[in-house]
């Protein structure tokens, strides 16, 4: 579970950096909301959250890349 709340909390810090124009920190946690609501039934989502905890991460890292971070 840890993962997954940091991985909630690096989509928030995309607001904080005050680098990221909101629209694109908001594209960000958009994309990654829709595809935790689009997780499979629990015999399947271990493995899912395991890929979405990955994207997530690699979608901050992207814009923190780009933007530069704190």
């Amino acid at each position: 579970m840890g993962a997954r709340v940091l991985a909630w909390a690096d989509l928030e810090d995309l607001y904080e950096t005050g680098k990221t124009p909101i629209p694109n920190a908001h594209a960000a946690l958009r994309q990654a909301a829709t595809d935790w609501l689009a997780r499979p039934s629990v015999p399947n989502q271990a493995a899912y959250i395991e890929t979405w905890i990955a994207q997530a991460r690699e979608s901050v890292s992207a814009v923190i890349k780009r933007d530069g971070g704190f």
